[in-house]
């Protein structure tokens, strides 16, 4: 799987211009080998400068690696089994499971399906396997909220491509919106001249056991912190002689309301579908009107109201930054 994931991702890259690349290591070691398994301590920033094709502006990355590389000796050879990735994790341990589901059509799909903590990653890799060209018109993405709703978006593709028969494309797909680390499925839609449609589609699972900090920022976000501090200042209010109004535990759940809302602006933009669309609106709403009406049930005269509506204000350029980075 690892391999199938690199291999991907260096094709993807092949369709980039790339101007300069180095690997500046700062420390690399054996610490074991026992001739049939190996490890090896590495420390060094990976650096890129790359532009699109079609696009202007050169574009540079740096990603520091550090951690421990696990090497086997196969057939005489030393390979590796698994590696550091730029998210303290190891990239084995991060990549998931993905099956075929259906192929209407000449389109053929791989994928790889990875987890790191700030972000999902769908590695893709394209063949047109028939006699005609195809535009490859969109990505379909669905996630399972709750475990059995599924959430579909329409992700918008980062250029135009119309593959030749015989023709092969990759691309890397980031997910940094909620709801990662889920089942769910990718599809790749494609048309030809004649308007026929050709589908590919592939489920995707995480892995069992992912990193512990992809589980932790995972779980870790803005929202729950707020919804976290509310109850716990509901129960604090319960031990005899601590009094707790509902002032606070109010605009914090209107605040993570708040943040919940500009996820829902994300899905509205990526023209979301799907049983769990409309039970995650009622639910922000639900949040919402819960906080408002904790708050201005202390308060429930105009300068409350003028309060509330001025601490919402002052959260919304955070959840409009939110918004636009995701």
């Amino acid at each position: 799987m690892l391999a199938r994931a690199l291999r991907i991702e260096h094709a993807a890259w092949t369709h980039a211009e790339v101007a300069a690349r180095s690997f500046e290591p700062r420390r690399l070691e054996v610490v074991r080998d026992d001739g049939a398994a190996a490890t090896v301590a590495i420390d060094g920033e990976y650096r890129l400068a790359y532009r699109q094709q079609g696009q202007k502006e050169w574009q540079g990355s740096g990603r520091r690696i550090r951690g421990r590389a696990h090497l086997a000796r196969v057939d005489g050879e030393w390979k590796v089994a698994d590696l550091p990735d730029s998210s303290g994790g190891m990239a084995a341990r991060a990549i998931g499971s993905v099956e075929p589901l259906t192929a209407d059509g000449e389109l053929e799909l791989d994928a790889v399906y990875a987890t790191h903590p700030k972000r999902d990653s769908y590695s893709v890799a394209l063949r047109n396997r028939g006699a005609r060209p195809l535009h490859i018109a969109r990505v379909r993405l669905e996630v399972r909220v709750f475990r059995r709703l599924a959430l579909q978006l329409a992700l918008p593709l980062t250029e135009e491509r119309t593959l030749q028969p015989g023709d092969a494309w990759a691309f890397i797909l980031p997910w940094k919106a909620p709801f990662r680390g889920r089942d769910g499925a990718l599809a790749v839609e494609a048309v030809e001249s004649s308007g026929r449609v050709h589908t590919a589609k592939v489920a995707t699972h995480p892995p069992a056991r992912p990193p512990l900090a992809t589980r932790f920022r995972r779980a870790v976000t803005p929202p729950v912190v707020l919804e976290a501090a509310a109850v716990a200042l509901l129960v604090w209010g319960l031990f005899p002689g601590w009094i707790v109004t509902s002032y606070l535990p109010g605009i914090l759940l209107a605040g993570a309301a708040l943040y919940r809302a500009a996820y829902l602006l994300f899905f509205v933009r990526y023209r979301s579908g799907g049983a769990a669309l409309p039970l995650l609106v009622s639910l922000t709403a639900g949040e919402l009107a819960l906080g408002s009406w904790m708050f201005l049930r202390e308060d429930p005269t105009l300068s409350g109201l003028v309060i509330l509506g001025s601490l919402l204000a002052l959260l919304t350029p955070t959840a409009v930054a939110l918004f636009r980075r995701e």
